[in-house]
């Protein structure tokens, strides 16, 4: 049983962080293309990069049924704005 919660969670990590890089290196380059796109996005990058993944995993939960996904979205979500602000 240990093993195979490793390889799942090995499975979760990996497919976040593919996703993290693939949406944080998008979203970059949209923002450094078009200043407009980064003022009026930013702000909103930046609260939902402090805002505690505790208080969103449970909307994500609920919102999301299946729960190796929901797990993909929040791990997604906790990698992609260090590298949205380090790109």
């Amino acid at each position: 049983p240990l093993l195979l919660a490793l390889l799942f969670t090995l499975k979760i990590t990996l497919i976040s962080f593919l996703l993290s890089i693939v949406i944080g290196a998008a979203v970059a380059f949209i923002l450094v293309q078009n200043r407009f796109v980064e003022t009026a996005l930013f702000p909103y990058i930046v609260f939902l990069q402090v805002t505690p993944i505790v208080a969103i995993a449970p909307l994500i939960i609920i919102w999301v049924k299946d729960a190796t996904l929901s797990l993909v979205v929040c791990a997604t979500l906790m990698a992609v704005f260090p590298i949205i602000s380090n790109t």
